[in-house]
């Protein structure tokens, strides 16, 4: 399979992150936050760089790389989001998480399947949705979830987050009905 190349910015959050990447895909171009504390700098850095090449936030799926995630997102409107799994993310000793430790098909599976922010959005799941799939107060709720979350490349959550996610990023609520194939 021939692969297009990465025209944005991808994010991340060190530079281990920066050199797994590298390792996959030589030409690629990335910034690391340094964490959480991403200084004001870096952050009207990202801005410029959104508006000429634009930014993949691609960070550990963790409560970490969620705070970042959602501090750019909410400074940086018009970002695309890459989410791994904490299972493909994890170190082989399964102390740890992050982009760093994903093999390389999970890694090239997230930057595929993006997903854009949209400021000014209206709803087009609601939890009713959810209740009638059994995604939500079911028994197996939370399994299924977890299977619709890797399905789509979402992070896993709870109900009250998968809502959200699914409204965030406008998925039709027809995707919730497609089979994992």
């Amino acid at each position: 399979m021939i692969e297009k190349s990465i025209r944005e910015i991808v994010v991340v959050e060190g530079e281990h992150d920066i050199q797994r990447l590298k390792s996959i895909y030589p030409d690629i171009d990335c910034v690391k936050t340094n964490g959480t504390e991403i200084s004001e700098a870096t952050l009207q850095l990202l801005e410029k760089l959104a508006e000429t090449r634009g930014l993949i936030l691609f960070f550990d799926p963790d409560y970490p790389g969620r705070q970042i995630t959602h501090r750019i997102m909410n400074r940086i409107p018009h970002c695309r989001v890459a989410f791994l799994s904490a299972d493909n993310a994890r170190s082989y000793n399964k102390k740890k998480v992050g982009v760093e430790h994903a093999d390389e098909q999970s890694i090239r599976e997230s930057l595929q399947h993006l997903f854009t922010v949209q400021k000014n959005r209206k709803n087009n799941v609601s939890r009713a949705d959810l209740q009638y799939r059994k995604y939500v107060d079911a028994e197996g709720a939370a399994t299924r979830r977890k299977q619709l979350a890797k399905r789509l490349g979402l992070p896993e959550s709870n109900g009250k987050t998968l809502l959200k996610y699914l409204n965030i990023f406008q998925v039709d609520p027809a995707v919730l009905d497609e089979e994992n194939v």
